[in-house]
């Protein structure tokens, strides 16, 4: 409800004072950052049960196609809710899925994997910087939806990652990274 309310009261798909590309998530990012915190603290990920994954990936199958259907609605209204509802789902449903299949198959923790886990925050803080600034390098190229991505992408990807690593290895910044 929340987010439907937040929604309604700001339909723009973009605040460029703020910078946020997609204010109308806001609601669900601030909502998973605390769920997130206090998963960490009461251990939710290892005492998650096994058919939470299976229940997950049914749900987020499930509210995929009802998610689909409402595709962009105009704010305060019923679609707009049913929109809502199944981005809820399924977003909490790929969440439960991925938790259960990381833990029970990628159990071993590699030099790579190490690396990566170390600078995921780090990373998730960034990708904007690197994204930006890549699309801005990119924008004069002439090319197709689908070329522009696999080339972004396949920049973006790695650029990111080495700049977390580079953040990460100033002074007092692991600390907050």
């Amino acid at each position: 409800m929340v987010t439907f309310c937040w929604r309604w009261a700001f339909p723009a798909p973009y605040w460029p004072v703020v910078g946020l590309p997609s204010p109308g998530f806001l609601p669900q990012y601030v909502a998973l950052f605390a769920v997130g915190i206090f998963a960490y603290r009461g251990d939710w990920p290892n005492r998650l049960p096994g058919r939470a994954g299976l229940v997950g990936a049914v749900t987020a199958l499930a509210a995929l196609p009802v998610m689909l259907a409402f595709g962009m609605t105009t704010p305060g209204s019923g679609a707009a809710l049913g929109q809502i509802l199944a981005e809820g789902f399924f977003a909490t449903g790929v969440i439960l899925a991925l938790l259960v299949f990381f833990r029970r198959f990628v159990t071993g923790q590699g030099g790579l994997w190490r690396f990566l886990s170390a600078n995921a925050y780090a990373v998730y803080v960034l990708h904007a910087l690197v994204l930006v600034g890549l699309g801005v390098l990119l924008s004069g190229w002439e090319g197709t939806a689908v070329a522009k991505f696999v080339v972004l992408a396949a920049l973006a990807v790695p650029s990111t990652w080495l700049l977390a690593a580079f953040v990460r290895a100033l002074p007092g910044a692991k600390r907050v990274l």
